[in-house]
């Protein structure tokens, strides 16, 4: 019996199939149509043989895929051409496979619906392959389960699978999931990733302590990072205080800046750290609840003097570590001897320093009073100490990171205006900002790069209950996220370092030597020619502006303090939206 999809053709008596080849094919198709191609030449007969592109010669039971077979000589490039014939002929399937370099060569047709095809295009689209380059299988859960071309690199095309999952086939929530060593993905539907109401502070976790050398106790779990797709947990959100010492942490108003200190001051004092906190007197209510933790005369949150002496002693504290460092010849607390006497007296120390648009903003002069009227002299007095509390932590931030202080500031915006400028946001490594809605203003002024860091997203910002508290870091070292803090009550925090033993101190307080030592506004002495020198030697100090570490001039002086004049009242009513 004669092969319908075979036939042969006499060659002309001249033919050269050097020359000629091209000629026949044309010839080929235009006689017997376009699905028809040369086989071969029969040289003894002088004749051509031709066949028919593909012939099909199976189909399963369930009637879902036809398997076809390729004539001889059919190419990749063909694939267009048969595609779009047999679609035509068998409507609802369509090309999947294509194997001419088979033996014999063989497509595969599968039946599936609108929503797969389209499903298939998009991936093929991002892809850059041909439809049929993708084999694709439908989900019991509305999905898709596909086979990717050797083409696929994830870093080249991940993105834009997610994208095809989240924007073409599915919505937010759906992801991908893809091996590329056997080059088997899936597209999963899924609500979008979310948090719990509340994640409960893990006052039952392991705890590393800290010894002389350590590094491994500095990384402080604080929170849970935003799940991926499809999960119900997300990874915990960790700061690793010893890659980056300082934190500046950002928040509007009631975004749940307090818990996340309280976090901190737990975590840090759990594994053996010391603490010193600095806070406007109508704040530090807050910290009430950990200041028997709090090491001797780390408390500044009774007046603007003693912050400033807390924060002057915490300078001198370093000064003298930076000392002892240079005495064993080594760069980092970290690489004392650990039977060293003063590196076994050496513990991490934390201050944390909240509200600081309030400690720094400077007091109004009055004018027209004579210069010793005590309002006057209250007002300058309280300036002075202003600027040595921001200038010695300034100086700390910038010159201190290597002998174990690591400084914590807090604030709701964080602009020049408000003290805080661009040489002081950079030498605080860990960027935190809390609230589900902060400004593109506020992002600005605390993440370097605000593109790098995502968003909080809107399923989590419109329900209010979910998105407290939530907000996104950039750490040093560490990839941006989106997190939510841990919650635990204040009892449950102290019940939880009572576990650990932290040891409790008296004497929170400056004493009035150190206040006389570090701030000389803070009193009278019975030297007076010794208090004087102090007052003249920190003013001078205060002349000097932490942005540049340069000596400014009397004008430059009085413009700065004209800018930064502005009362408490009015900088906690600050919101950034001008910024």
């Amino acid at each position: 019996m004669s092969n319908p999809n075979t036939k042969e053709l006499k060659l002309p008596a001249k033919f050269d199939p050097a020359k000629h080849a091209a000629i026949m094919e044309r010839k080929v198709k235009e006689e017997l149509g376009s699905d028809w191609s040369i086989s071969h030449i029969d040289k003894q007969r002088w004749r051509l043989v031709a066949v028919r592109h593909t012939s099909m010669t199976s189909m399963n039971d369930e009637g879902e895929t036809v398997v076809l077979e390729l004539a001889n000589g059919t190419k990749m490039s063909d694939a267009p051409a048969i595609a779009a014939r047999f679609e035509k002929m068998k409507p609802g399937y369509y090309l999947t496979k294509f194997e001419p370099f088979l033996k014999p060569g063989r497509a595969t047709m599968q039946k599936f619906d609108k929503a797969t095809k389209r499903a298939r295009g998009a991936v093929a689209n991002a892809l850059g392959v041909q439809p049929w380059a993708i084999v694709i299988n439908t989900r019991s859960d509305g999905g898709y389960d596909l086979e990717l071309p050797d083409s696929y690199t994830p870093s080249k095309h991940d993105e834009k699978l997610e994208e095809v999952a989240t924007d073409i086939v599915g919505g937010p929530g759906w992801f991908t999931r893809i091996d590329p060593r056997s080059l088997e993905a899936s597209i999963i539907p899924s609500d979008p990733p979310t948090f719990s109401q509340l994640i409960p502070y893990p006052t039952d976790a392991k705890v590393t302590a800290f010894a002389p050398g350590s590094k491994e106790w500095a990384k402080i779990p604080l929170g849970e990072r935003l799940p991926a797709p499809g999960e119900k947990h997300g990874e915990t959100f960790i700061i690793d205080f010893e890659s980056g010492m300082n934190s500046q942490v950002g928040g509007t108003s009631n975004s749940g800046k307090s818990v996340f200190l309280n976090d901190i001051v737990a975590g840090v004092l759990a594994r053996g750290a010391e603490l010193a906190i600095i806070d406007t007197p109508a704040k530090a209510v807050d910290f009430e609840w950990c200041k028997k933790y709090v090491r001797p005369e780390g408390w500044g949150c009774e007046s603007i003097d003693e912050a400033a002496a807390v924060m002057s002693k915490i300078y001198a504290e370093g000064d003298k570590r930076a000392k002892v460092l240079k005495e064993y010849g080594v760069q980092n607390w970290t690489q004392l001897p650990a039977d060293a006497q003063e590196a076994a007296k050496m513990r991490p120390i934390f201050l944390i320093m909240d509200e600081v648009t309030g400690l720094w903003a400077l007091e109004t002069v009055p004018k027209g009073l004579e210069k010793d009227h005590p309002m006057r002299i209250e007002a300058q007095n309280a300036n002075t100490a202003k600027e040595i509390l921001k200038l010695k932590y300034s100086k700390t931030a910038a010159e201190m990171r290597f002998v174990g202080i690591k400084l914590v500031l807090s604030s709701q915006v964080a602009s020049t205006d408000t003290g805080i400028g661009t040489a002081l946001r950079t030498n605080h490594q860990n960027k935190i900002l809390l609230g589900v809605n902060p400004t593109e203003g506020n992002r600005k002024l605390v993440f370097p790069d605000p593109a790098a860091v995502p968003k909080v997203p809107e399923h989590i910002r419109s329900n209010a209950k979910v998105g407290k508290g939530v907000g996104t870091a950039a750490n040093e070292g560490d990839e941006a996220c989106v997190f939510k803090p841990y919650y635990a009550s204040t009892q449950e925090l102290g019940d939880f370092l009572k576990k650990f033993g932290v040891p409790t101190f008296e004497g929170q307080r400056p004493t009035r030597a150190t206040m006389e030592q570090f701030v000389p506004t803070s009193g009278p002495s019975d030297d007076g020619d010794e208090t004087a020198k102090r007052r003249k030697k920190m003013e001078a100090e205060a002349m000097i502006d932490p942005e540049t570490g340069e000596k400014m001039t009397p004008f430059e002086y009085a413009n700065k303090q004209k800018r930064l004049s502005v009362r408490k009242g009015d900088a906690d009513e600050m919101s950034g939206e001008n910024q």
